[in-house]
């Protein structure tokens, strides 16, 4: 615990300072940038906007985000934690006979990533929370998931406090709680259903079948779709 102290103390504080200087801005404008270019690989398809969405965080039409979010799978194709982690594994898996090589390759496709998908407030916890538990594995700190997901919460805030009203990372954070709960799958997803259905109430009132279609869907769905999206965007046929 006086570990994460330390990296929030000694470094997130500093930052969270610098936000009103140039640095912060210039690197806003440069993350605009970044997501711009990531946007201009969209394929020529009757589906960019679903591209768009999954890839690089571009709003979903209205229709699509309400039928989504009514189903429980709006995390598939938004950019969220869930993509960061979908992506980590998916390098762990090509690099598992080049561990050196992985070393420093997969943290740079994972912070790069992070950017051109417009660096928003999930994925931004996301990676924090992905940098602490590395730290927390090398240095044997031996902190709790859900521990590291508040130290996670509590650093983007301090980079960020205007994003203390985001209902995205409200979202991000309930999410990531609920998962590290040692209890079975199933009874995850019923409490996911039931502790983000307050955030939820505001834009759709999601249906039970989330439930079910978490459970059945989100990893098919979500383990090809992103994966598949993304090589189609890094090579166009």
């Amino acid at each position: 615990r006086l570990f994460y102290m330390w990296i929030v103390g000694f470094i997130a504080l500093p930052l969270m300072l610098l936000s009103n200087f140039s640095l912060l801005k210039n690197a806003a404008v440069f993350v605009d940038h970044l997501n711009r270019f990531c946007l201009s690989l969209t394929p020529d398809s009757s589906h960019a906007a679903l591209y768009a969405g999954i890839v690089c965080g571009a709003d979903l039409p209205l229709d699509v985000a309400q039928d989504l979010q009514a189903t429980g799978l709006i995390h598939i194709m938004v950019v969220s934690g869930a993509h960061l982690v979908a992506l980590e594994q998916t390098l762990n898996w090509a690099f598992a006979k080049q561990p050196s090589l992985a070393r420093w390759f997969i943290p740079l496709v994972l912070v790069l990533f992070t950017l051109v998908s417009g660096a928003n407030p999930p994925i931004v916890r996301a990676l924090i929370q992905w940098a602490f538990n590395r730290l927390n594995e090398h240095f044997k700190v031996g902190l709790p998931g859900h521990e590291v997901t508040l130290w996670s919460v509590i650093t983007t805030l301090l980079f960020f406090p205007h994003w203390i009203l985001s209902i995205s990372l409200a979202l991000s954070s309930c999410a990531s709680l609920v998962i590290q709960l040692p209890i079975k799958t199933w009874l995850k997803q019923m409490l996911l259903f039931i502790a983000l259905l307050p955030l939820l109430s505001g834009f759709s009132s999601p249906h039970p079948i989330a439930i079910a279609s978490n459970l059945l869907l989100a990893p098919i769905v979500g383990g090809m779709l992103f994966p598949l999206s993304l090589l189609a965007m890094l090579l166009p046929i």
